[in-house]
């Protein structure tokens, strides 16, 4: 999927793009599975770099900074 939609993911390429290559359709509900539950309270994050957040040193701090505050907010 990344390959066939790179370009938009780049974005060098519109919506159209990958409305053209893409089919949706509901999704039922399951059950429960069997992995343990999360706590109930929890941050995940996860950055990608691009053109829209280059990996630069400035970014880079300012990720960890952010992080940093999160962890301040929600502490282990």
């Amino acid at each position: 999927m990344f390959s066939l939609l790179r370009q938009f993911w780049l974005g060098n390429d519109s919506l159209q793009y990958v409305l053209d290559y893409t089919q949706y359709a509901r999704v039922g509900t399951i059950g429960p599975v069997g992995a343990s539950a999360a706590p109930d309270r929890f941050v995940a994050v996860k950055f990608y770099t691009g053109r829209a957040l280059m990996d630069t040193p400035a970014h880079r701090e300012m990720l960890r900074a952010l992080i940093e505050r999160i962890g301040r907010r929600y502490p282990s």
